[in-house]
């Protein structure tokens, strides 16, 4: 397993609560196209087409990981100490991590690969989720915050498929979006999406 797909998973509670998801890792078409440019940042900066390339775990600041994972096991004692019927109120994924972000990535223009959660309907949407598995925030408990971006396009997107991976181009910010499916810690400024090649 690599270390993308091992920490997208890990990030996404997927293994901590037994779920299986498919995770984004890089396609060797986009390490070709990549440049790479130096920097002062904690970010690797390499550019594809004029926007800085992400991968998840850029989203966390450092120590990130061992608080979520303090968290995750939290949450598995609590699991274990009483019992939810399947289908009643408390039967819920609950959003669990923290708001804590890179600043070093407010304002920048980005480009960040993941999986389309509409809101709203399927069709003709202009906001949506990116998240780094496949399922989440529908068939599996949201990512933490600082792992689930809010997007908002300018132009209505009419449709996509839900199952296909895309790469997100646009300019990202540390603010706060709460929705309905999940709680972001990062919005962008949509400029353009495409499929990404597996």
């Amino acid at each position: 397993m690599t270390k993308l797909s091992f920490r997208n998973l890990l990030m996404t509670g997927v293994l901590a609560l037994a779920v299986c998801g498919n995770s984004v890792a890089q396609s060797d078409k986009a390490k070709t196209e990549t440049e790479t440019k130096k920097s002062d940042s904690v970010l690797s900066e390499k550019y594809v087409k004029g926007y800085l390339e992400l991968f998840w775990e850029d989203l966390m600041p450092p120590g990130e990981e061992e608080k979520l994972l303090q968290l995750y096991s939290q949450m598995q004692s609590s699991m274990m100490a009483f019992s939810v019927m399947e289908g009643s109120p408390g039967d819920k994924a609950n959003q669990v991590g923290t708001f804590n972000v890179v600043d070093d990535l407010d304002g920048k223009k980005v480009r960040l690969p993941g999986y389309t959660v509409p809101l709203g309907s399927a069709d003709n949407f202009t906001e949506f989720l990116l998240v780094p598995t496949l399922g989440a925030c529908l068939h599996q408990p949201p990512p933490p915050p600082n792992q689930t971006l809010y997007v908002v396009s300018k132009k209505p997107i009419k449709s996509i498929d839900l199952a296909q991976a895309v790469w997100v181009n646009g300019t990202i910010k540390t603010q706060v979006q709460k929705t309905d499916r999940a709680d972001t810690a990062y919005v962008m400024e949509l400029d353009s999406f495409e499929e990404y090649e597996y």
